[in-house]
């Protein structure tokens, strides 16, 4: 298998998951879970990053592009680490207990 079509097959996984924790997490009322589904989601949508930066890479190089897009990989890679760590912010945020002032 190629590498995205390997990425297509762990995009559709998680997004089933992503789908089943978030409904299952709501209906029993557990953070955890929906927790966990968003950061399924932000794997899905590293998944589609990935996706789009193999694509980019795939590019031939031009006089404007000496090295192609090669580094699109890398840049995708920065692009999800920053969404992690929004999502492990919100996650922290939404943990904390609220206590009445």
């Amino acid at each position: 298998m190629s590498r995205s079509s390997r990425i297509l097959t762990l995009l559709a996984i998680d997004t089933v998951f992503f789908f089943l924790e978030i409904i299952v997490g709501y209906t029993v009322h557990s953070l955890a879970l929906v927790a966990d589904s968003f950061h399924m989601l932000n794997d899905v949508f590293s998944l589609l990053v990935a996706l789009w930066a193999i694509k980019l890479a795939k590019a031939k190089s031009t006089s404007d592009y000496t090295y192609g897009w090669q580094r699109a990989e890398v840049l995708g890679a920065l692009v999800n680490g920053v969404f992690l760590l929004a999502l492990c912010l919100s996650i922290f945020l939404e943990a904390i207990p609220k206590t009445p002032v």
